[in-house]
C-alpha cells in the first residue's frame, strides 16, 4: 500500500493527527532562530496557545512569547494586596512591562501619598526579576491633582532598577494627563531624572513640566547624546487649557521655543551627530516655529538627520499664546518649510489639515504615502474644504474623523465656507455664462458640493482623485444616510486592502447598523449588530474585491481565498482582539491623545535589517511549501480542523453569495 492509499485508509481523526504531525515535522526542520522570528509576528494569544500544545519543541519555542507582554493596573490593588500576590512563575520571560494607573475610585480603592514608597518597592521587586525586559511604559491617567503618584516612578529604587537593566531599550512615560492648574506641584513631579539611561532605541516623554525648563532641556539633551542609535523620539509638554471653548485650546506660555533650545543644547554637545531617527513625534509645546535668531535657519537639523526620517507626528491643534493675546485661539501655524529636506518621509500625522500643511503637502510633501488627521471635524467648523485641494499622488493610507453630521434642516456649512472663500479671493461663482471653468480645483469642489447632498458627503467625495490609489482607509460614516454615496466609490478603489468604518459620536456612538432599503431582501432574519455588520462587510467586499481586512465598529474580519473541490471561493474569519490591535489602521478607531499626539497600542516595533532579511527568507519558504509540500493533503482534513469547536466554526463563513473567483496569485 503506497503512502497515498495508506493516508486515505486512516480514520478521519487519525488522518487529522497524521496531517498535523507531518506538517509539524516539516516546520521543525527550520532553524530555531527562524521559528523565533515567527513567534515575534504571531498577533493573537490563541494561536500561541495552540502552537504550545502541538509538541514539546513548540512548547519550548513559543511559551516565552505567550508571556512576553505583561501589564498591571496599579490602582486596582493596594500595596499590601500586590505584595500578597504570588509572583508569576513566568515573570523572567517578560519583555514588555506596562504600568497603568487610572482613577482609584473606579476600582473602589483609596489612594494615599503615604503608599508611594510601598508601591515603589513592589515595582522594583518585579523589575529585578525581569532579566529580558526590553520595553517599559508608565501611563498615569488617575487625575490626581497633587501629581504625587509620579513619586512612585521617581523613587530611586525604581529608577535604579530601570537604569541598571542591561536589556531595556524602549521607554514610554506619560505623566498625568490632567491640565496644569498648580504649576508648582506640576513643576516638582512631572519629570524624572533621565541621566543614566543609555543606548535606548525608543524614548517617549509626554506631559512633561518642570519648574526649571532649562534644566529639563539639558537633561533630555544629555540622554539623547547617550543614545546615538535612537530610532523613535517622542516628546510633549503639559499645559493648561481653555475648556470653555470648542474645541478646547491649549494655553502655551513663554516664547514657545522649547524645541529650538533642545536642538541647540543637543547640537552643541561634543561629538553629537544628528540622530538618524525613524520616527519623530512632536506634541504640545514642541512648535515648529522659525527661529527668532535667524528666520532662515533650520535648527531641527541639529537634532535630526531629516533626509532619513520616515515617520513624523506633529501637533498643530487649537492653541492660545499668553504672550500674544491679540491672536486669541487659533490653529497652531507651524513653519512647514523646515521639513523640506525630509525626502524619505512617508507617514505624516497632524492634528488638523490646515491651509499651511495642505500647501506644503501639495508642493514639497508629494512623497507622503500615509496621512493621519487626529482631530475630529465638526460639521459646523471650517477645515473640511482643505481636502478638496489636497493633491497627494502617492497617498496610500488616510485616516480622518467627522464627529457630527448635519440635520436636513441645517445650513450646508461647506457651501457657506466656499462662498466666503470665493468672496475673499474676489472670484465669481457664476463666471463664464453661469459656470466656473472646469479646469480649476475650485470648480470641481463647488460642483461636488452642489451635486452631492450635504448629508451624504464623505472624504472620498472631497479628495480630487476620490482616493483611487488608497490601500488603507479609515473614516467615520453614517450608514443610514451615507451608504449609497459611499458604496458608489467602492468599485473604483481597486487597490484598497484595509477598510475601517466607525459611527459619528453625536449619533449615539456606535455605528448605526441600519440596513439600506435596496439590500433588505438579502438579509432575512438578521437583527443583531454583529450580524448586520458582517452583512455590510460582505456587501462591501462584493463591491471592492481587493479588500482583505474590514472593520466595522468593534467587529473585524479577514477575507481570503480557499480552494474547495478545485474551485477558489471567498471565505472570512472573525479577527481576535489581539489581531486588531496589531493592524495599524484599526488602532486609530479608538484614538486617544497624549500631549496632542495619537497613542497607538504597543506592537509596532522597529525591525532591524537582520530580522527583516530572515523574515523575507521565511516568507519565501512558506510560499514554496504552499506550492509543493502540502498539496498532498486534501481539503477534508482542513475542514475538520476548522470545525474543532463552535467558536472557530463561527469565524469561518463561506461567502457563497459572492460567487467563485479566480485565483489572483
Amino acid at each position: 500500500m503506497d503512502s497515498s492509499s495508506k493516508k486515505h485508509s486512516l480514520r478521519p481523526r487519525d488522518r487529522l493527527h497524521h496531517v498535523v504531525s507531518m506538517k509539524s515535522c516539516l516546520i521543525l526542520a527550520l532553524p530555531i532562530e527562524v521559528l523565533s522570528i515567527v513567534g515575534e509576528f504571531i498577533q493573537d494569544l490563541r494561536t500561541l496557545k495552540n502552537l504550545i500544545q502541538v509538541c514539546s519543541a513548540f512548547e519550548a519555542i513559543f511559551t516565552p512569547f505567550l508571556n512576553a507582554d505583561r501589564e498591571i493596573l496599579l490602582h486596582k490593588l493596594s500595596p499590601l494586596e500586590w505584595d500578597s500576590m504570588p509572583i508569576p512563575s513566568t515573570i523572567s520571560q517578560t519583555k514588555s512591562f506596562e504600568v497603568r494607573i487610572y482613577e482609584f475610585s473606579e476600582a473602589n480603592n483609596h489612594y494615599d501619598p503615604d503608599m508611594n514608597d510601598e508601591y515603589a518597592a513592589f515595582l522594583a521587586s518585579w523589575l529585578s526579576k525581569m532579566p529580558n525586559l526590553q520595553y517599559f511604559r508608565w501611563f498615569d491617567d488617575a487625575f490626581e491633582l497633587s501629581y504625587e503618584l509620579t513619586e512612585i516612578l521617581r523613587n530611586p529604587i525604581v529608577l535604579d532598577a530601570l537604569k541598571s537593566s542591561m536589556t531595556l531599550k524602549d521607554i514610554n512615560i506619560a505623566f498625568p494627563r490632567c491640565y496644569v492648574e498648580d504649576r508648582v506641584l506640576a513643576g516638582l513631579y512631572c519629570h524624572i531624572p533621565l541621566k543614566g539611561f543609555t543606548n535606548l532605541r525608543l524614548l517617549e516623554l509626554y506631559q512633561l513640566y518642570s519648574d526649571s525648563e532649562t534644566a529639563l532641556i539639558e537633561d533630555i539633551a544629555e540622554v539623547l547624546s547617550d543614545c546615538p542609535h535612537l530610532k523613535l523620539f517622542g516628546i510633549g509638554l503639559a499645559t493648561d487649557a481653555d475648556c470653555n471653548r470648542f474645541p478646547e485650546s491649549y494655553i502655551l506660555e513663554g516664547e514657545c521655543d522649547f524645541l529650538e533650545r533642545l536642538c541647540l543644547s543637543y547640537g552643541h554637545r561634543a561629538g553629537s551627530q544628528p540622530l538618524r531617527l525613524h520616527t519623530l513625534r512632536l506634541g504640545i509645546g514642541l512648535c515648529l516655529y522659525e527661529s527668532a535668531r535667524d528666520a532662515k535657519w533650520n535648527f531641527l537639523t541639529m537634532l535630526v538627520d531629516l533626509p532619513v526620517l520616515q515617520s513624523l507626528h506633529v501637533f498643530n491643534g487649537m492653541i492660545e499664546r499668553l504672550q500674544q493675546p491679540e491672536y486669541g485661539s487659533h490653529w497652531q501655524q507651524n513653519d512647514w518649510w523646515m521639513l523640506d529636506t525630509c525626502s524619505s518621509l512617508y507617514h505624516l500625522e497632524v492634528s488638523r489639515l490646515t491651509p499651511g500643511i495642505r500647501m506644503w503637502l501639495n508642493s514639497k510633501g508629494q512623497f507622503i504615502q500615509e496621512l493621519v488627521v487626529t482631530d475630529s471635524y465638526q460639521a459646523f467648523q471650517d477645515g473640511l474644504e482643505e481636502f478638496y485641494f489636497l493633491k497627494l499622488p502617492q497617498l496610500k493610507m488616510l485616516h480622518m474623523t467627522e464627529d457630527s453630521a448635519l440635520n436636513p434642516d441645517e445650513e450646508d456649512y461647506e457651501l457657506r465656507n466656499f462662498q466666503n472663500w470665493f468672496k475673499d479671493e474676489a472670484l465669481d461663482l457664476k463666471s463664464n455664462q453661469g459656470q466656473i471653468p472646469k479646469e480649476t480645483d475650485a470648480c470641481r469642489a463647488i460642483s461636488t458640493i452642489y451635486e452631492v447632498s450635504k448629508l451624504s458627503r464623505t472624504v472620498l467625495d472631497r479628495l480630487p482623485d476620490q482616493g483611487k490609489n488608497l490601500v488603507k482607509l479609515s473614516i467615520s460614516l453614517e450608514l443610514d444616510t451615507q451608504w449609497f454615496q459611499f458604496s458608489s466609490h467602492l468599485p473604483k478603489l481597486t487597490n484598497l486592502r484595509q477598510l475601517s468604518l466607525r459611527g459619528r459620536r453625536n449619533r449615539g456612538g456606535p455605528l448605526s447598523l441600519q440596513r439600506p432599503v435596496k439590500e433588505v431582501s438579502l438579509w432575512p432574519g438578521v437583527y443583531a449588530a454583529k450580524d448586520i455588520a458582517f452583512e455590510y462587510a460582505k456587501l462591501i467586499k462584493s463591491k471592492c474585491s481587493s479588500l482583505q481586512y474590514i472593520k466595522i465598529e468593534k467587529y473585524g474580519w479577514q477575507f481570503f481565498e480557499a480552494e474547495e473541490n478545485g474551485q477558489f471561493i471567498m471565505k472570512s474569519r472573525l479577527l481576535e482582539q489581539d489581531e486588531k490591535c496589531h493592524i495599524q489602521l484599526f488602532t486609530y478607531d479608538s484614538l486617544e491623545l497624549q500631549a496632542g499626539l495619537s497613542m497607538p497600542p504597543r506592537g509596532q516595533d522597529i525591525i532591524d535589517e537582520d530580522e527583516a532579511l530572515m523574515f523575507e527568507h521565511l516568507q519565501k519558504f512558506e510560499a514554496a511549501m504552499a506550492r509543493g509540500r502540502f498539496e498532498e493533503y486534501d481539503s477534508e482534513s482542513e475542514d475538520m480542523e476548522e470545525t474543532e469547536d463552535s467558536e472557530q466554526s463561527e469565524e469561518s463563513d463561506d461567502l457563497q453569495s459572492m460567487g467563485n473567483i479566480e485565483d489572483e496569485a
